[in-house]
């Protein structure tokens, strides 16, 4: 309640603004780290095949 004493709102504005980007952010972060885990072992199979293909 600090922010809300000094009559500035415009900055607790500005912070909750910045705050939700920063979640946002997060949850893409978490979004692009499920598709990569998801075609990790797809590429590793792959690649399995091709040094099978190879010998």
């Amino acid at each position: 309640m600090a922010l809300l004493t000094n009559g500035k709102y415009h900055y607790l504005f500005a912070l909750r603004h910045e705050y939700k980007i920063y979640i946002n952010l997060q949850f893409k972060i978490v979004e692009c780290d499920v598709q990569i885990e998801k075609m990790l072992p797809k590429k590793n199979d792959n690649d399995e095949g091709q040094k099978q293909n190879n010998l």
